[in-house]
């Protein structure tokens, strides 16, 4: 992503905001309609700008003064200004719907790079098939309603990068809020919006279909704020939230399922959203090590590589998928990132099944839990805490089955051991009640392993 749009921006940096030097002033749209000529500059210095039909603007329109455009149900198609951007505004436009705005050229609206020029709009359907729709150098850019489609991007606030990276733009502010509106891209690389200042996102419909796009798309050093709305990324390798190495905060909204929100994460810290909905970064050495477990049905090939693991005079009492996660013992535990395997081993204690077969008067009953992981089985011998609990150690996580044995006692010669639960699978005993799990608290950079997201 950043690649493109960083090219992009350089080009659009050596091709005029403006078409010419020289301009012609009109303040209304017959005065506009009669300058509309291929290759001029118009200034319009009228307070309204009322389409009373359709217009094809081949000229360069700059806005100088506090303009309300009432499209009128009409169609403002731009088209044939190369390397430029079609509209620039330079003091405030106000763009009022319904009405159609059809950008046909690579670039379509821009705010000025000097003073603290305003663009803000109230509806209408604005359709582009080229880069950027709406360029924000400099100034605000306020979106309250409308339906916005473009390859490329909607908006993108390039004014963080501008101040930033030179010098005669050390000025530069730029600020987006949008309030409503429904906002899509379908370019490989494309975001709706994009940014390098500030945005501020309050409601609204943002979808990429890009295969690696996203619905927000924020760098150094832009900040940007989700209040509320929809946001999704539909590419088979897209972030819904792309961020390198700028702010992003989430308060609110709606996100899609199929991609995760993956903001830049330092390397000396996480980032996570938390039950609330509210974004989380947490230092990785403030994380620990803890285990869960549920009850599993396990597969054929499950069932038979277990028996084949079983000890003599064993049989399985349970099967679990017990898995390992990273997480924030500062937000109720607050599941951060799930590991697979850890270099320190971690302590699981897990509730003993009440329906298994009690034992008999003098035998005593020893446990064992056999770990499947990595197509291979591992017999691990569990302690009874004689609270109803027993415990073990292990480095993964994955399937495990709990197996026990009863042993006669010594001094009784005629017993034997006892096997009433014969070693197949038929007389597996599953549990479904929820047992409770703990695990000691592992840190440190060795625990980042294996991750799975």
């Amino acid at each position: 992503m950043k690649k493109k749009l960083l090219l992009v921006l350089l080009l659009v940096m050596f091709f005029p905001f403006i078409a010419n030097a020289d301009s012609v002033e009109v303040n209304s749209f017959s005065d506009l309609m009669e300058k509309n000529v291929a290759g001029t500059t118009i200034d319009y210095t009228g307070t309204s700008l009322d389409l009373t039909q359709d217009l094809n603007l081949v000229a360069t329109l700059r806005i100088k003064a506090n303009t309300t455009m009432n499209l009128n149900n009409h169609t403002l198609t731009l088209s044939g200004h190369g390397g430029a951007y079609g509209i620039a505004v330079f003091d405030s436009l106000t763009i009022n719907g319904n009405g159609t705005v059809k950008i046909e050229d690579n670039y379509g609206i821009t705010t000025s790079i000097s003073g603290t020029p305003k663009l803000v709009i109230n509806g209408g359907t604005f359709t582009h098939s080229g880069d950027y729709l709406i360029g924000l150098t400099n100034g605000e850019v306020v979106i309250n309603n409308g339906t916005f489609t473009s390859s490329y991007c909607v908006v993108n606030n390039f004014a963080g990068y501008y101040r930033t990276n030179y010098s005669q733009y050390s000025n530069a502010n730029g600020k987006l809020t949008i309030n409503n509106g429904t906002f899509s891209t379908t370019e490989e690389y494309g975001a709706p919006i994009m940014n390098s200042d500030v945005v501020i996102i309050k409601g609204g419909t943002f979808t990429s279909s890009g295969t690696e796009g996203n619905a927000v798309w924020t760098e150094a050093p832009g900040n940007t704020t989700i209040e509320d709305g929809t946001f999704n990324s539909t590419g088979t390798d897209s972030e819904i939230i792309g961020n390198d190495e700028g702010t992003v905060t989430i308060n609110g909204g709606t996100f899609g399922e199929a991609t995760v929100i993956k903001p830049y994460i330092p390397e000396s810290s996480t980032t996570y959203t938390n039950t609330t909905g509210m974004e989380v970064v947490v230092p990785k050495d403030e994380l620990v090590v803890k285990a869960f477990d549920a009850a599993l049905e396990p597969t054929e090939e499950q069932t038979t590589m277990v028996n084949d693991a079983l000890e003599k005079g064993f049989v399985v009492g349970k099967f679990y998928d017990i898995t390992a996660w990273l997480v924030n013992p500062n937000d109720e535990n607050a599941k951060v990132e799930q590991v697979t395997e850890v270099t320190n081993a971690v302590k699981v204690t897990l509730a003993i099944p009440t329906d298994l077969p009690a034992v008999q008067k003098g035998y005593t009953r020893t446990y064992k839990v056999i770990r499947i992981h990595d197509g291979k089985t591992t017999v691990i011998n569990a302690v009874d805490n004689g609270d109803g609990t027993i415990s073990f150690t292990t480095d993964a996580f994955s399937p495990y089955a709990l197996t026990y044995a009863d042993q006669a006692p010594a001094a009784d010669e005629d017993a034997t051991e006892q096997t009433n639960n014969p070693k197949t699978a038929d007389k597996i005993i599953l549990y479904i009640s929820a047992l409770v799990i703990s695990a000691t608290a592992v840190t440190g950079t060795a625990l980042y392993l294996n991750k799975r997201y």
